[in-house]
């Protein structure tokens, strides 16, 4: 069943209750989540291997890599149970529902893109292919006031930018491949 959905781009939901789904299956369907973009409603009640914590931490840890199951309906695995062992993890995600912590996933690799693209990510340096667009800093340094200055005021914003990047304030100006935004007038 993970291998076929590898490649599906037409499965919408799947029903996979009492299945007798092992730990290894249940990680297999975590795997594939990783490169199906189109599956929206995921059930596994009544699987050992939902409940296992093995399975259940390799689901969790697979889906932080993926954005695009931000609404998924995912039923019969509490992923709670597992977050917090999870690095990098905010220790509150432990009482988090599905949904809390699939917007959470959503929202870390949304500020890695974002950090990446604006040349802020710690694997670029000097010498990256981001860094190398002196033509186009403006539009990076657009692109970061864009996304930062109306979620300044979002939970987590500051924890999660100071993982990705600089986390600005009203009273300091972000500095972009040296462009400084010093607010909504620049």
């Amino acid at each position: 069943m993970a291998a076929a959905l590898l490649g599906n781009t037409t499965l919408k939901g799947l029903i996979l209750d009492m299945n007798d789904l092992e730990k290894y299956s249940v990680m297999a369907l975590g795997g594939a989540l990783r490169t199906n973009t189109t599956l929206r409603k995921l059930r596994l009640g009544g699987n050992p291997g939902a409940h296992a914590p093995e399975g259940a931490l390799y689901f969790a840890c697979a889906l932080l890599g993926c954005p695009w199951h931000r609404f998924m309906d995912l039923d019969g695995m509490l992923l709670s149970e597992v977050t917090a062992l999870i690095p990098d993890n905010p220790p509150e995600c432990a009482k988090w529902d599905n949904d809390r912590y699939l917007d959470h996933c959503f929202h870390v690799h949304y500020d890695k893109m974002l950090a990446f693209a604006c040349g802020l990510h710690p694997r670029l340096g000097e010498g990256s292919p981001v860094a190398a667009l002196a033509d186009a800093t403006d539009c990076l340094a657009l692109i970061s006031f864009q996304f930062w200055e109306p979620r300044k005021n979002a939970p987590g914003f500051a924890e999660r930018l100071a993982r990705s990047g600089q986390p600005p304030s009203a009273e300091q100006p972000v500095k972009v491949n040296n462009i400084t935004i010093n607010g909504p007038d620049d």
